[in-house]
């Protein structure tokens, strides 16, 4: 599928040849964010040494293993997010909410034994749904642009793949006369030289978790080893409606016309609309160990393997064009053209494997603290199609990804025997190495951050075994994007900084 390959390359338009799919995919897929349970977001999803935790299923299984009573519980959770958008010196700001069901759990110890103090002691199974990844939001950015449209970007496509069926922009562009020879051996944009009136709008929705099942084993009440199989769940949809009008100062490379050459029309407004619906289902497992050599201390380490997801594209991708009388008798009607291109696409990603080390130190019944450190490897990240190895996509990812660590610390106070309060922090690192980040405005180099960081705090109310959490994510992000990318002239850009705040709300019960 050529889904928006070049026109709507998702923050990394560095290369111009049409693909099916694009390193956007990849990112997508690759990156998780903090979710799950309140108690854990509220922590900045820090658990990997904690335990106790449903989260922990899709962290550090091993954490199951401090489990001594059956646990029943339910997340939900709404995010607002806002977006605000430079493009040709014009500011814009968009809002989305969104709300969904972040978490669902039952862990269930279903063996414990006291006897023998250096003997295995308990075993604990749990059955998890966690969402980690919410791609819900909405860009908006318009601008005035008195240097180029996208009908020179038609024109680039079609001079270098032709206009037949088996194109695409090339295609679309010609039978929505956005582009033509004109009497030339080349084809040329309806407009030259810009003064065009451009408009984004693109709305996005979806989500990323797992469904699965985690086993913890407990030895002496010191070690605790666990280990998760899940099977990934992936949905995103997108829907991008682009339009430019030409202004009063436009130049039209051609003119439309009729009655003998009496009547002509000129290219008026033009449209792009592109729909999206992808889902998915892979697979990966955990493997973990939690060890506490007293009450003070706690040490974890776990490893998440590869995810292997298979994904299917529904995708359709519209053209129109609207033209205006500018020879001739305005009574006449102008005319106007569309063309469509649909259909499906499956590939398969296979995301980088995770590695994360972390430690605790309580303070008896007052609180903790907790910090961790995680290595992901994002140039191992993997995209094929049965019919296309998308070499170039592979090759994309090893030239603009990079290794990352990832920082967390957090920390909880016990107010008193039922109310515990938190606040967390996490660094998370952009896949984007620093040459992919860059950009040119104002005729400096300039980078996007390369890392996004997520503020947390939470609350939670325990009496007897029936507990509620409550927590807030504020995170901040930021994308370059390009509305379509012309390789002899400058294009475009918008950049756009995301902000969000994600509440989450859990509640539950031990027997």
């Amino acid at each position: 599928m050529k889904k928006g390959c070049v026109l709507l390359f998702y923050t990394l338009s560095i290369f111009y040849t049409c693909l099916s799919q694009d390193l956007s995919d990849v990112y997508r897929w690759s990156f998780t964010g903090i979710g799950g349970t309140a108690r854990s977001a509220g922590l900045a999803n820090t658990v990997t040494a904690l335990g106790g935790d449903a989260m922990n299923a899709t962290i550090n299984p091993a954490g199951l293993g401090l489990y001594r009573k059956n646990d029943v519980m339910i997340t939900l959770s709404t995010r607002l997010g806002n977006t605000s958008s430079r493009y040709i010196e014009t500011a814009s700001s968009a809002a989305r909410l969104n709300f969904a069901i972040s978490n669902f759990a039952y862990v269930m110890p279903v063996k414990q034994s006291n006897r023998d103090e250096e003997a295995w002691q308990g075993t604990v199974l749990s059955f998890h749904i966690n969402q980690y990844n919410n791609f819900a939001r909405r860009t908006v950015f318009s601008g005035f642009n008195t240097f180029n449209s996208i009908c020179d970007f038609y024109a680039q496509e079609g001079n270098r793949t032709g206009v037949g069926d088996n194109t695409y922009f090339g295609r679309l562009g010609w039978n929505s006369y956005l582009i033509d020879s004109a009497g030339t051996n080349q084809l040329l944009p309806a407009i030259e030289g810009g003064q065009v009136e451009q408009s984004f709008d693109r709305f996005e929705a979806g989500r990323m978790g797992e469904y699965g099942i985690g086993l913890a084993r407990n030895y002496a009440e010191k070690l605790f080893i666990g280990v998760s199989g899940n099977i990934v769940g992936a949905v995103y949809k997108r829907e991008i409606e682009y339009t430019e009008e030409s202004g009063q100062n436009a130049s039209f490379n051609y003119i439309l016309s009729r009655n003998g050459g009496t009547d002509g029309y000129g290219l008026f407004r033009s449209t792009y609309t592109d729909v999206l619906k992808t889902t998915g289902i892979g697979v990966n497992a955990r493997f973990g160990i939690l060890y506490k050599p007293n009450n003070v201390i706690r040490l974890g380490l776990h490893v998440q393997t590869p995810s292997a997801i298979s994904l299917e594209d529904q995708y359709r991708t519209t053209v129109s064009s609207d033209f205006s009388v500018r020879i001739g008798s305005p009574n006449f009607t102008a005319p106007s053209y569309t063309d469509s291109i649909q259909g499906t696409y499956q590939y398969n990603i296979t995301t980088p494997a995770r590695m994360c080390l972390g430690g605790a130190v309580f303070f008896a019944r007052r609180g903790f603290i907790t910090s961790e450190v995680e290595y992901v490897n994002y140039l191992r990240a993997l995209i094929s199609a049965r019919d296309n190895p998308l070499r170039e996509v592979n090759r994309q990812i090893r030239q603009s990804f990079q290794a990352v660590l990832n920082f967390k610390v957090a920390g909880e106070v016990r107010l008193d025997d039922c109310h515990q309060l938190r606040v967390g922090f996490a660094a998370l690192t952009t896949p984007l190495n620093p040459k992919a980040r860059e950009y040119t405005a104002n005729n400096s180099v300039q980078r996007i951050t390369g890392w996004q960081p997520n503020i947390t705090a939470g609350f939670g109310y325990r009496k007897q075994d029936f507990y509620m959490d409550v927590a807030a994510i504020w995170n901040l992000t930021e994308e370059k994007y390009y509305p379509y990318v012309l390789v002899d002239s400058p294009s475009p850009l918008s950049i756009n900084r995301y902000t969000m705040l994600q509440i989450f709300f859990t509640i539950g019960g031990r027997f």
